[in-house]
């Protein structure tokens, strides 16, 4: 591998032989693929419920609280 003139390296073909790629049993690969899936999972339900929290209280500012309240019951009921 050689550096460039900028700060990204470039990786020659010719240097691919020198890595070391694991094998990872079977069992583990698919513990690793649903770990990674969840993790993308939680991340866009965490990010429904910012814009559901968010949007509540603005909804608590403009009306009331009560229907700020509802209205997080109603988003979150659609989530789970």
């Amino acid at each position: 591998m050689e550096e460039c003139i900028s700060t990204a390296i470039y990786i020659y073909p010719k240097d691919i032989s020198e890595f070391l790629i694991p094998i990872i049993d079977i069992e583990k690969q698919l513990k690793i693929e649903a770990l990674v899936e969840e993790s993308f999972r939680l991340r866009k339900q965490s990010d429904t419920l910012l814009k559901v929290a968010k949007r509540a209280i603005e909804i608590a500012i403009e009306q009331d609280e009560d229907t700020a309240i509802s209205f997080i019951n109603n988003h979150i009921s659609k989530i789970e």
